[in-house]
């Protein structure tokens, strides 16, 4: 069989080097129940070989449908973000849908609601968006008349809106447990380094330390080191040496945590004996660095999974639901004091 230019290769094409009708054919490409599963795979097969697949707007006008799901990224896309956005595509792509997806790193209405705007002109069945932050989103979507598809939100606390199916990690459950663990070793005054505070992740991890605090009867003192990254915690550890250094500190995710111990190190003083020291996010490093870190975690396979199975309740017309999931605590060296 000879393999034509894929821009040449017809439907027709298809039918006859696969011994099938066109109506045949096409009724595999439009995904319709009315073939049987082993003609099926025959002219898939034959499709491959003659590298053909139809052309994604003539197939939407065929099926009524476009078989395209809107992903919207607001906010850096960094590990957690960066892990949810591969687990969907997969989980999408196996399923015969694709993903149309837009990275937003600022906070401005005026772009989010460009961005919805040019993804909703593409005629998508539901919108998932993963938000750093909530408010700016659901502004900018509330300007342009509300929702039009199916919208599930992944985002840190219910944010009260009617309309969208909301999935996140139970940040108190993950800030609780850290509290609690440092609490067991006598560790009375406890300091959390935030994240960026713009990011509703952080507001939300500092809101949850203060309350988890409150609850042990310890002391809990913040800083907010203005961003994600190892170099924020590396400069907010060098301002704790300066100044005084707490027994206990809970990092707004690995990258501060590994800064801090970094600029702690560098002045001779070691997690897990100067100091006991909790992550966040669980980064894939994080089990291997010199001291290994203890880190809450938040399990990005199974959010891709109830959001995929969200999205498909909703496009059958279910109502929307709100679904938290718990965040574990991985203890390892560098919060188990030595005496």
């Amino acid at each position: 069989m000879s393999r034509k230019k894929s821009s040449s290769v017809t439907l027709a094409d298809v039918a006859f080097h696969s011994g099938f009708s066109t109506s045949t054919v096409s009724r595999v490409f439009n995904e319709s129940d009315a073939v049987l599963p082993s003609s099926r795979e025959r002219i898939l097969a034959t499709a491959r070989k003659l590298g053909y697949w139809p052309n994604s707007s003539a197939r939407a006008l065929a099926s009524g449908r476009s078989h395209t799901i809107g992903l919207v990224v607001l906010g850096n896309l960094s590990h957690g973000a960066a892990e949810l956005v591969a687990a969907l595509e997969s989980e999408f792509r196996k399923s015969g849908f694709r993903l149309l997806l837009a990275t937003i790193p600022t906070f401005s209405t005026e772009e989010i609601s460009l961005v919805i705007e040019q993804i909703r002109s593409s005629q998508i069945e539901a919108l998932v968006g993963i938000l750093g932050s909530s408010a700016a989103f659901v502004s900018a979507l509330q300007s342009q008349g509300g929702f039009h598809v199916p919208v599930v939100l992944a985002c840190s606390s219910d944010i009260g809106v009617s309309g969208a199916s909301i999935r996140g990690f139970d940040q108190m459950s993950g800030i609780s447990r850290a509290v609690k663990h440092l609490s067991s070793q006598n560790i009375n005054a406890m300091l959390h380094v935030t994240g960026d505070l713009r990011f509703d992740d952080a507001s939300v991890r500092l809101s949850s330390f203060l309350t988890a605090c409150e609850n042990c009867g310890v002391a809990g003192t913040w800083y907010n080191s203005g961003d994600w990254s190892a170099r924020a915690g590396y400069e907010a550890g060098k301002r704790l040496v300066a100044e005084s250094l707490p027994r206990g500190i809970i990092a707004g995710n690995d990258a501060i945590a590994v800064g801090i111990m970094r600029a702690l190190g560098e002045k001779n003083l070691t997690a897990g004996k100067d100091y006991a020291i909790v992550g966040f996010d669980d980064d894939p490093i994080s089990g291997f660095l010199d001291v290994s870190l203890t880190s809450v975690v938040q399990d990005y396979e199974l959010m891709s999974t109830k959001i995929f199975n969200e999205v498909f309740s909703l496009v059958n017309g279910a109502s929307p639901t709100v679904e938290f999931f718990d965040a574990p605590l991985i203890v390892r060296e560098s919060s188990v004091l030595k005496s």
